[in-house]
């Protein structure tokens, strides 16, 4: 069950010149640093809580639709759009679900799709791989406060930690400073 970013989001979750103030950064030389630390946080903070911050298009692909009229389940939190839902239909040709076929529920957590009242999911050709897509767009046209000061906060650590021997930019988004007030915000944006 492959879910991957379709369209990223158009910009950074925090302003570059946000976070070089915080850092009392007066110079560009360290512009695409601070970005790239921006986008590290940012890319922790999602796979820690499994949200997307800023809005973005998602593709769930499926092997086949549920049986009868059971739910798909959207594993991403804060979907606020179904954009289109394709599959293979068992003659081996791409159809299209007309959004009166379906029903959304986007204030369930995870997102559901089901059959309308009269319908069941259509059968897709056997033996086909990733025969049904769901594009659907999530996340919000701003970061959370609590995300922002996360991310603002995981820059200037790791800022501190630029350039020394055992630490690479690459690897930081991967790691979390163990600190209660890391797990605090992170928890607190797993509710929100």
């Amino acid at each position: 069950m492959p879910l991957v970013q379709f369209t990223p989001p158009i910009g950074p979750a925090v302003d570059p010149e946000v976070v070089k103030r915080h850092l009392g950064i007066e110079h560009s030389e360290d512009d695409e640093t601070v970005l790239e630390l921006i986008e590290a946080a940012t890319q922790l903070i999602q796979d820690e809580c499994s949200i997307q911050l800023l809005d973005a298009v998602w593709q769930l692909k499926l092997d086949r639709f549920p049986v009868g009229r059971e739910a798909i389940e959207i594993e991403r939190p804060r979907v606020t759009e179904i954009e289109a839902i394709t599959y293979v239909d068992i003659n081996g040709d791409e159809q299209s679900l007309a959004g009166s076929t379906y029903q959304f529920d986007g204030d369930s957590s995870p997102a559901r799709l089901v059959p309308s009242a009269t319908t069941c999911w259509p059968f897709t050709k056997r033996g086909t791989l990733n025969a049904v897509t769901v594009r659907f767009r999530c996340g919000a046209a701003t970061a959370e406060p609590a995300a922002t000061k996360l991310i603002i906060a995981l820059c200037a650590d790791w800022y501190e930690e630029r350039g020394k021997d055992d630490v690479r930019l690459r690897d930081q988004g991967g790691n979390l400073p163990d600190s209660p007030f890391y797990r605090r915000q992170l928890d607190h944006l797993r509710w929100i």
